[in-house]
């Protein structure tokens, strides 16, 4: 005889925020995965205060702020999720533009 499966309705609580959790700000990501998890790579670049001696290109290393690895099947969903929130903040504040240097570098503004 087979076993008959039961649906469970199952409500995910998220915990509050405190003051002592502390907002942490990137302004730069680099993305990767493997065939299991994609890594969210967060860091912080800061304009250097001086201008550089020597010519060439100058290199500016970011600070790492966090590492975050999501499942793929979380992917989709976490797509998601920032697109409808992006598409509140642009009904809100109007749309956001990719600086035209950027988009002309690389076509989508990412630092890949």
């Amino acid at each position: 005889m087979a076993k008959k499966e039961t649906e469970v309705a199952a409500k995910i609580g998220y915990p509050e925020l405190t003051e002592a959790d502390t907002p942490l700000y990137s302004n730069a990501i680099l993305v990767n995965h493997t065939p299991w998890d994609f890594a969210l790579h967060f860091s912080q670049i800061v304009t250097p205060i001086r201008q550089p001696k020597a010519d060439g290109p100058v290199e500016i290393v970011g600070k790492k702020i966090a590492v975050i690895s999501v499942p793929v099947t979380l992917v989709r969903g976490l797509i998601t999720a920032l697109q409808t929130n992006l598409d509140k903040y642009e009904q809100h504040y109007g749309k956001v533009e990719i600086p035209k240097h950027r988009k002309e570098k690389d076509g989508n503004g990412s630092t890949e």
